[in-house]
Protein backbone atom coordinates (compact mmCIF):
# COMPACT_ATOMS: atom_id res chain seq x y z
CA UNK A 1 0.00 0.00 0.00
CA UNK A 2 1.08 3.57 -0.80
CA UNK A 3 0.00 6.90 -1.20
CA UNK A 4 0.00 10.23 -2.83
CA UNK A 5 -1.70 13.50 -2.59
CA UNK A 6 -1.93 17.34 -3.56
CA UNK A 7 -3.11 20.53 -2.66
CA UNK A 8 -4.88 23.58 -4.07
CA UNK A 9 -5.41 27.35 -2.15
CA UNK A 10 -7.85 29.61 -3.07
CA UNK A 11 -7.45 33.08 -1.81
CA UNK A 12 -10.42 34.68 -0.62
CA UNK A 13 -10.40 37.05 -3.68
CA UNK A 14 -11.22 33.24 -5.65
CA UNK A 15 -8.62 33.15 -8.26
CA UNK A 16 -8.90 29.55 -9.90
CA UNK A 17 -7.64 27.07 -7.92
CA UNK A 18 -3.46 25.83 -8.76
CA UNK A 19 -3.06 22.55 -7.69
CA UNK A 20 0.72 21.64 -6.50
CA UNK A 21 2.41 18.18 -7.62
CA UNK A 22 1.98 15.03 -6.55
CA UNK A 23 3.70 14.12 -3.27
CA UNK A 24 4.72 10.84 -1.36
CA UNK A 25 1.59 10.09 1.09
CA UNK A 26 3.54 8.20 4.32
CA UNK A 27 1.20 4.96 5.28
CA UNK A 28 1.75 4.41 9.09
CA UNK A 29 2.82 1.73 11.20
CA UNK A 30 -0.70 1.66 12.51
CA UNK A 31 -2.86 1.46 9.66
CA UNK A 32 -2.07 -2.07 9.23
CA UNK A 33 -3.48 -3.72 12.28
CA UNK A 34 -6.80 -1.67 11.13
CA UNK A 35 -6.74 -3.47 8.34
CA UNK A 36 -6.26 -6.60 9.75
CA UNK A 37 -9.19 -5.90 12.05
CA UNK A 38 -11.35 -4.65 9.39
CA UNK A 39 -10.66 -7.74 7.37
CA UNK A 40 -11.61 -9.78 10.58
CA UNK A 41 -15.19 -8.26 10.90
CA UNK A 42 -14.00 -6.55 14.64
CA UNK A 43 -16.23 -5.04 16.01
CA UNK A 44 -16.38 -1.05 16.07
CA UNK A 45 -13.89 -0.50 13.31
CA UNK A 46 -14.36 1.53 9.96
CA UNK A 47 -12.36 2.89 7.39
CA UNK A 48 -11.44 6.26 6.52
CA UNK A 49 -13.38 8.60 8.85
CA UNK A 50 -11.58 12.00 9.18
CA UNK A 51 -9.06 14.22 7.44
CA UNK A 52 -6.97 15.91 10.64
CA UNK A 53 -4.85 18.81 10.07
CA UNK A 54 -2.50 20.32 12.15
CA UNK A 55 0.55 23.46 13.08
CA UNK A 56 2.93 20.73 13.42
CA UNK A 57 6.07 22.29 14.94
CA UNK A 58 7.53 26.00 13.90
CA UNK A 59 11.15 24.70 14.30
CA UNK A 60 10.29 22.42 11.07
CA UNK A 61 10.39 25.60 8.90
CA UNK A 62 14.28 25.96 9.46
CA UNK A 63 15.11 21.91 9.82
CA UNK A 64 13.63 19.05 8.46
CA UNK A 65 10.39 17.34 10.02
CA UNK A 66 11.67 13.86 11.80
CA UNK A 67 8.05 12.60 12.59
CA UNK A 68 8.53 8.61 11.51
CA UNK A 69 6.00 5.77 10.42
CA UNK A 70 5.55 4.56 14.25
CA UNK A 71 3.52 8.66 14.51
CA UNK A 72 -0.09 7.50 16.10
CA UNK A 73 -1.46 11.33 15.92
CA UNK A 74 -0.29 14.65 14.91
CA UNK A 75 2.25 16.84 16.71
CA UNK A 76 -0.39 19.83 16.99
CA UNK A 77 -3.96 19.26 15.55
CA UNK A 78 -6.04 22.02 14.86
CA UNK A 79 -9.04 20.42 13.38
CA UNK A 80 -10.43 17.28 11.58
CA UNK A 81 -13.22 17.04 9.17
CA UNK A 82 -15.35 13.81 8.38
CA UNK A 83 -14.66 12.00 5.32
CA UNK A 84 -18.13 11.50 4.10
CA UNK A 85 -19.02 8.58 1.67
CA UNK A 86 -19.26 10.89 -1.23
CA UNK A 87 -16.06 12.14 -0.96
CA UNK A 88 -14.29 8.76 -1.63
CA UNK A 89 -14.09 7.58 -4.93
CA UNK A 90 -12.64 4.41 -6.92
CA UNK A 91 -10.48 4.96 -9.32
CA UNK A 92 -9.75 3.19 -12.68
CA UNK A 93 -7.72 3.08 -15.63
CA UNK A 94 -6.20 6.48 -16.77
CA UNK A 95 -7.41 7.84 -12.65
CA UNK A 96 -11.08 8.11 -14.20
CA UNK A 97 -13.94 7.61 -11.28
CA UNK A 98 -15.11 4.29 -11.32
CA UNK A 99 -18.34 2.54 -9.90
CA UNK A 100 -17.11 -0.60 -9.63
CA UNK A 101 -14.27 -1.39 -6.61
CA UNK A 102 -11.19 -1.14 -7.74
CA UNK A 103 -7.87 -1.28 -5.48
CA UNK A 104 -7.33 2.81 -5.87
CA UNK A 105 -9.11 5.01 -3.53
CA UNK A 106 -8.86 9.00 -3.98
CA UNK A 107 -10.35 11.39 -1.46
CA UNK A 108 -10.99 15.40 -1.81
CA UNK A 109 -11.63 17.43 1.03
CA UNK A 110 -11.98 20.87 1.06
CA UNK A 111 -11.55 23.13 4.23
CA UNK A 112 -12.34 26.81 4.42
CA UNK A 113 -10.82 29.23 6.97
CA UNK A 114 -12.35 32.42 8.46
CA UNK A 115 -9.18 33.13 10.22
CA UNK A 116 -5.32 32.75 9.42
CA UNK A 117 -3.83 29.47 10.19
CA UNK A 118 -0.39 28.02 9.25
CA UNK A 119 -0.61 24.18 8.38
CA UNK A 120 2.31 21.72 8.45
CA UNK A 121 1.01 18.43 8.47
CA UNK A 122 -2.01 16.32 8.10
CA UNK A 123 -3.28 12.86 8.92
CA UNK A 124 -5.86 11.00 7.87
CA UNK A 125 -7.97 8.37 10.58
CA UNK A 126 -10.30 5.30 10.77
CA UNK A 127 -11.34 2.66 12.52
CA UNK A 128 -13.20 4.14 16.04
CA UNK A 129 -12.41 7.90 15.24
CA UNK A 130 -14.41 10.80 16.70
CA UNK A 131 -14.39 14.28 15.89
CA UNK A 132 -12.06 14.76 18.88
CA UNK A 133 -8.70 15.59 18.29
CA UNK A 134 -5.98 12.45 18.34
CA UNK A 135 -9.15 9.89 18.00
CA UNK A 136 -9.31 6.76 16.11
CA UNK A 137 -6.75 4.74 13.67
CA UNK A 138 -3.81 6.59 11.69
CA UNK A 139 -3.47 5.56 8.56
CA UNK A 140 -1.23 8.11 6.88
CA UNK A 141 0.88 11.33 8.44
CA UNK A 142 2.23 13.75 6.10
CA UNK A 143 4.62 16.52 7.01
CA UNK A 144 4.89 19.52 4.27
CA UNK A 145 6.41 22.56 3.58
CA UNK A 146 4.73 25.52 5.86
CA UNK A 147 1.39 26.25 4.59
CA UNK A 148 -0.38 29.83 5.22
CA UNK A 149 -3.35 29.82 4.57
CA UNK A 150 -5.18 33.64 4.93
CA UNK A 151 -8.92 34.90 6.17
CA UNK A 152 -11.14 33.87 3.98
CA UNK A 153 -9.35 31.02 1.71
CA UNK A 154 -9.71 27.70 1.42
CA UNK A 155 -8.02 24.11 0.94
CA UNK A 156 -8.35 21.50 -1.07
CA UNK A 157 -6.96 18.72 -0.66
CA UNK A 158 -6.80 15.75 -2.70
CA UNK A 159 -5.26 11.92 -1.44
CA UNK A 160 -4.77 8.69 -3.10
CA UNK A 161 -4.45 5.37 -1.42
CA UNK A 162 -3.41 2.17 -3.94
CA UNK A 163 -3.49 -1.67 -3.00
CA UNK A 164 -1.22 -4.23 -4.20
CA UNK A 165 -1.43 -4.72 -8.25
CA UNK A 166 -3.56 -1.45 -8.96
CA UNK A 167 -0.62 0.71 -7.99
CA UNK A 168 2.06 -1.33 -9.82
CA UNK A 169 2.68 1.37 -12.38
CA UNK A 170 3.50 4.39 -10.07
CA UNK A 171 4.99 2.11 -8.03
CA UNK A 172 8.32 1.17 -10.67
CA UNK A 173 8.20 5.40 -10.76
CA UNK A 174 11.46 6.26 -8.56
CA UNK A 175 10.88 8.26 -5.73
CA UNK A 176 11.86 11.98 -5.01
CA UNK A 177 15.13 12.44 -3.11
CA UNK A 178 18.19 14.61 -3.59
CA UNK A 179 20.27 11.38 -3.68
CA UNK A 180 18.34 11.02 -7.67
CA UNK A 181 20.51 13.70 -9.00
CA UNK A 182 23.90 12.32 -7.66
CA UNK A 183 26.46 10.33 -9.55
CA UNK A 184 25.24 6.87 -10.64
CA UNK A 185 28.90 6.04 -8.85
CA UNK A 186 26.89 6.05 -5.47
CA UNK A 187 25.27 2.36 -6.29
CA UNK A 188 26.94 -0.15 -5.05
CA UNK A 189 28.22 -2.15 -8.47
CA UNK A 190 29.18 1.69 -10.13
CA UNK A 191 32.81 1.01 -10.38
CA UNK A 192 35.00 3.74 -13.16
CA UNK A 193 34.76 1.31 -16.07
CA UNK A 194 30.36 0.50 -15.41
CA UNK A 195 30.16 4.24 -15.00
CA UNK A 196 32.12 5.09 -18.34
CA UNK A 197 29.79 2.53 -19.62
CA UNK A 198 26.41 4.18 -18.60
CA UNK A 199 27.83 8.05 -19.14
CA UNK A 200 28.10 6.55 -22.98
CA UNK A 201 24.00 5.63 -22.72
CA UNK A 202 23.57 8.67 -21.26
CA UNK A 203 23.00 7.52 -18.20
CA UNK A 204 25.02 9.97 -15.33
CA UNK A 205 22.83 10.01 -11.83
CA UNK A 206 21.17 7.40 -9.57
CA UNK A 207 17.26 8.81 -10.89
CA UNK A 208 18.69 8.15 -14.30
CA UNK A 209 19.96 4.36 -13.69
CA UNK A 210 16.51 4.01 -11.89
CA UNK A 211 14.33 4.86 -14.52
CA UNK A 212 16.49 3.39 -17.62
CA UNK A 213 15.10 0.56 -19.88
CA UNK A 214 17.30 -2.26 -19.81
CA UNK A 215 15.72 -3.93 -22.80
CA UNK A 216 16.79 -1.29 -25.24
CA UNK A 217 20.15 -1.10 -26.98
CA UNK A 218 22.78 -0.64 -24.39
CA UNK A 219 25.81 -0.95 -26.10
CA UNK A 220 28.18 -2.86 -24.38
CA UNK A 221 26.28 -3.02 -21.06
CA UNK A 222 24.91 -6.48 -19.83
CA UNK A 223 21.52 -6.88 -19.72
CA UNK A 224 21.14 -9.24 -15.86
CA UNK A 225 23.98 -6.71 -14.32
CA UNK A 226 22.17 -3.43 -15.74
CA UNK A 227 18.86 -4.43 -14.49
CA UNK A 228 20.06 -5.48 -10.85
CA UNK A 229 21.77 -2.15 -10.65
CA UNK A 230 18.35 -0.34 -11.63
CA UNK A 231 17.10 -2.26 -8.85
CA UNK A 232 19.65 -1.23 -6.56
CA UNK A 233 19.32 2.76 -7.62
CA UNK A 234 14.98 2.34 -6.95
CA UNK A 235 15.95 0.48 -3.76
CA UNK A 236 17.81 3.25 -2.48
CA UNK A 237 15.67 6.44 -3.81
CA UNK A 238 12.57 4.51 -2.49
CA UNK A 239 14.39 3.66 0.60
CA UNK A 240 16.32 7.18 1.55
CA UNK A 241 12.46 8.90 0.76
CA UNK A 242 11.02 7.36 3.48
CA UNK A 243 12.96 7.74 6.72
CA UNK A 244 11.48 9.85 9.30
CA UNK A 245 13.20 9.33 12.66
CA UNK A 246 13.33 11.55 15.83
CA UNK A 247 15.96 14.45 16.69
CA UNK A 248 18.07 11.87 18.27
CA UNK A 249 19.15 10.14 15.62
CA UNK A 250 20.41 12.78 13.58
CA UNK A 251 23.85 13.48 13.89
CA UNK A 252 25.14 9.99 13.31
CA UNK A 253 26.14 8.67 9.82
CA UNK A 254 24.40 5.83 8.09
CA UNK A 255 27.24 3.84 9.09
CA UNK A 256 26.93 4.37 12.76
CA UNK A 257 23.44 3.61 12.68
CA UNK A 258 24.62 0.15 10.81
CA UNK A 259 27.25 -0.84 13.64
CA UNK A 260 25.53 0.43 16.64
CA UNK A 261 23.43 -2.24 18.16
CA UNK A 262 19.88 -1.54 18.40
CA UNK A 263 19.07 -0.76 22.45
CA UNK A 264 22.43 1.25 22.58
CA UNK A 265 21.11 3.01 19.40
CA UNK A 266 17.63 3.87 20.93
CA UNK A 267 19.24 4.53 24.35
CA UNK A 268 21.48 6.86 23.35
CA UNK A 269 18.40 9.01 20.59
CA UNK A 270 16.54 8.84 23.44
CA UNK A 271 13.73 7.02 21.53
CA UNK A 272 11.82 3.81 21.23
CA UNK A 273 13.40 0.43 20.38
CA UNK A 274 11.16 0.22 17.84
CA UNK A 275 11.80 3.08 15.99
CA UNK A 276 15.98 2.81 15.81
CA UNK A 277 15.30 -1.45 15.33
CA UNK A 278 12.96 0.40 12.28
CA UNK A 279 15.81 3.03 11.34
CA UNK A 280 18.65 0.20 11.58
CA UNK A 281 16.34 -2.12 8.76
CA UNK A 282 15.72 0.59 6.26
CA UNK A 283 19.91 1.65 6.74
CA UNK A 284 20.64 -1.81 6.52
CA UNK A 285 18.15 -1.61 2.78
CA UNK A 286 21.04 1.28 1.30
CA UNK A 287 23.88 -0.76 2.49
CA UNK A 288 22.65 -3.18 -0.05
CA UNK A 289 22.12 -0.66 -2.64
CA UNK A 290 24.87 2.36 -2.06
CA UNK A 291 28.36 1.85 -1.80
CA UNK A 292 29.89 1.93 1.97
CA UNK A 293 32.27 5.35 1.71
CA UNK A 294 29.00 7.30 1.23
CA UNK A 295 26.98 5.60 4.21
CA UNK A 296 30.67 6.28 6.43
CA UNK A 297 29.77 10.11 5.27
CA UNK A 298 26.36 10.57 5.08
CA UNK A 299 24.01 11.71 8.11
CA UNK A 300 20.85 10.47 8.60
CA UNK A 301 19.63 14.39 9.16
CA UNK A 302 20.38 14.65 5.53
CA UNK A 303 18.97 11.68 4.46
CA UNK A 304 15.62 12.75 6.29
CA UNK A 305 16.25 16.42 4.69
CA UNK A 306 16.32 15.91 1.14
CA UNK A 307 18.81 17.97 0.29
CA UNK A 308 22.39 17.60 -0.80
CA UNK A 309 24.59 17.22 2.16
CA UNK A 310 26.63 19.85 2.80
CA UNK A 311 23.98 22.42 1.43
Amino acid sequence: MHGEYRDAVIAAAGRRPHWTRWRPNSIVESCWPLIAGLLGNEEGLRGILYLAVGEGDARWDDAPATRGPLARHLREEVVRVPIAPEDITYLGEGDEPSREPTPRLEIRVRLAWETPQVLREFGVFGGDATEAANSGRMINHVVHDRLNLGEGSTLTRQIRFSFGQGGLGHWLDPAEHWLGQEDARLVDGVGDAMASALRGQGILTVNELAVCEPLNDRGPIPLIPLVELRSKARLALRTAAEIRVSDGFLRLTAWEVLLTPTATLALNAHADVTEAAWLREKIGALEVALNHHFLSRVTVRELVGHRRAGE
